[in-house]
């Protein structure tokens, strides 16, 4: 009898166990509704479960360009009490619906889920009491850190950021697995890192074919970028005012992005004369953004908080250097001088050398070469795939 067919008979449990390992799961993805800027994010995760899952369950608000498209994946929409508001009695309904909405969902699907991932950390703390009644795998992922620009913000919205950490953090009690989207958030958190309940579970991958250098970086402008949500946690604010300390270079800016701070940037520009060296491209479609980071010398990510940043990446991708805050997956892809530069601070006259410096910087060749290397040894589909399907193992089979 061969050696392998005597290993099964030995320990058939053993065998079944690896054989069952091999199958595919069933499991539901819960997310809050997300921003333009947080589509991203939620596509990728969604295109790595739809490659290791048999049934799929997906709660959230519908969203432009979803993945979702075969009948496998089953889309159960949810939606807010109320649009955009101010109020905080109306933000906490919002809050406090969708996530009845969603529980909803997680007892309508219970016969067909092994295991339910909450998206984003947002404080779903409803839908995972209700999974944990339910006696279903639970895992939270999360993407947020907490916001280290929540000095700058008025009462009400320190309140309700106070209402969604505390339920977050009451989340990481309940949960039978915490995925992390970058190492920084076990400091961020104060989660300790060898417990086995937590782990790091990339979300992010680049598809190389779409975003890749194709203007070299010496044919392109002196122009430098912002990309993202114009919101005081992504540090637009102090991006606008080293603008201003740089006025009188040869500097173009572009800013590409939409949020609360619209109005407060284009007010900006204009009162301090900056408007002729700045050009504010509103919401980029994912789809065009590789043409634009194509023609940046510089992207700068100002950030107080970060889950990723994708578009670091992306950028990184593009052939496009990167100036950025310690946070995220930042401080894992960008060493000084060697894959990226980084900022001390983000006060604006710290950007405003940053910028100064990396466009003189002389070995910027390198630069681009060393960090396209160091994040596709990462974050390719392949690896992030794989690394989701060894970490969602060990949630639904030990």
């Amino acid at each position: 009898m061969p050696a392998s067919d005597v290993d099964v008979l030995k320990n058939p449990i053993q065998q079944a166990k690896k054989q069952q390992a091999k199958k595919n799961f069933n499991l539901g993805l819960a997310s809050l509704p997300v921003s333009k800027a947080g589509i991203p994010p939620l596509i990728n995760i969604i295109t790595i479960l739809r490659e290791i899952t048999n049934n799929f369950y997906i709660v959230t608000e519908p969203f432009e360009n979803s993945p979702v498209s075969n009948c496998r994946e089953i889309l159960f929409p949810v939606k807010k009490y109320k649009k955009k508001s101010t109020n905080l009695i109306i933000r906490a309904l919002n809050y406090f619906w969708i996530q009845v909405q969603i529980a909803i969902n997680v007892v309508k699907t219970s016969k067909n889920v092994d295991a339910w991932i909450f998206f984003g950390g947002g404080g779903l703390l409803i839908p995972l009491l209700t999974a944990k009644i339910l006696r279903k795998k639970t895992i939270l992922s999360v993407t947020v850190s907490v916001d280290q620009s929540n000095s700058q913000r008025t009462g009400i919205e320190k309140i309700f950021l106070k209402m969604i950490v505390l339920s977050i953090k009451a989340n990481f009690y309940l949960a039978d697995r915490i995925f992390l989207s970058n190492k920084n958030l076990y400091q961020q958190w104060d989660l300790p890192s060898n417990t086995g309940k937590t782990c790091i579970a990339y979300e992010h991958f680049i598809d190389y074919h779409s975003f890749c250098p194709y203007i070299p970086y010496h044919q392109r402008s002196n122009l430098v970028g912002f990309v993202g949500r114009l919101s005081q946690e992504k540090g637009i604010k102090n991006f606008a005012q080293s603008i201003d300390l740089l006025k009188n270079t040869d500097i173009k800016f572009s800013i590409a992005g939409e949020g609360e701070l619209d109005h407060w940037l284009n007010d900006y520009t204009k009162e301090h004369d900056i408007n002729n060296i700045v050009h504010i491209e509103g919401w980029i479609p994912h789809e065009h953004l590789q043409n634009h980071l194509n023609k940046l010398r510089l992207l700068v990510i100002p950030s107080y908080t970060e889950s990723g940043p994708l578009i670091a990446l992306e950028a990184i991708a593009c052939g496009t250097p990167v100036l950025a805050s310690n946070v995220g997956i930042i401080p894992e892809i960008i060493f000084q001088d060697q894959t990226g530069f980084l900022l001390d601070n983000n006060s604006p006259d710290c950007i405003a050398k940053g910028i100064v410096r990396a466009l003189k910087f002389e070995d910027i060749d390198n630069v681009t070469t060393n960090s396209l290397i160091a994040i596709q040894q990462k974050y390719t589909f392949e690896k992030v795939v794989e690394n989701y399907r060894e970490n969602l193992k060990k949630v639904i089979y030990d």
